[in-house]
């Protein structure tokens, strides 16, 4: 159950799932993130520490089948890369691409990543961003 809330949480209609193996340009395939204002490097931390909690849980699942524990695997791996990559002053859109390619791109030879359904990691793509995105505070005039 919980596999499904944490899929269904990441599934926006904007994000193609069967963009992967297709040839496509990663940016393509996720979409321009250079215009989004990203959260300061503490709240990044922040955004992947609850990320891991809820990949935690799901780990945690006695059913939790093969392909399920290998796209999990992988987005969780994703996540460390992109911590990596922005904690050494990579833009955040940037560590985004470069995270979801790598993962990809181990997938085939990974034992644990090779399972992963072909097309179902960028559905993590639009959550993640939402996640990572600083959400504006209005003022007191309500601006």
């Amino acid at each position: 159950m919980a596999i499904r809330f944490v899929f269904a949480m990441s599934v926006v209609v904007f994000f193609s799932a069967g963009a992967f193996g297709q040839g496509n340009n990663i940016k393509e395939e996720i979409g321009d993130l250079s215009l989004i204002v990203w959260k300061a490097p503490a709240g990044i931390d922040a955004v992947v520490a609850d990320e891991n909690a809820k990949l935690s849980v799901a780990f945690s699942q006695p059913d939790l089948q093969v392909h399920d524990r290998a796209l999990l695997t992988a987005y969780q791996r994703m996540l460390t890369y992109v911590q990596a990559a922005v904690q050494s002053s990579k833009p955040v859109d940037e560590a985004i691409y470069e995270s979801y390619e790598k993962v990809l791109t181990e997938a085939p030879a990974d034992k644990n990543l090779a399972p992963m359904p072909e097309g179902l990691l960028i559905t993590f793509i639009p959550g993640l961003v939402e996640a990572l995105t600083v959400v504006p505070v209005p003022d007191a005039s309500g601006n």
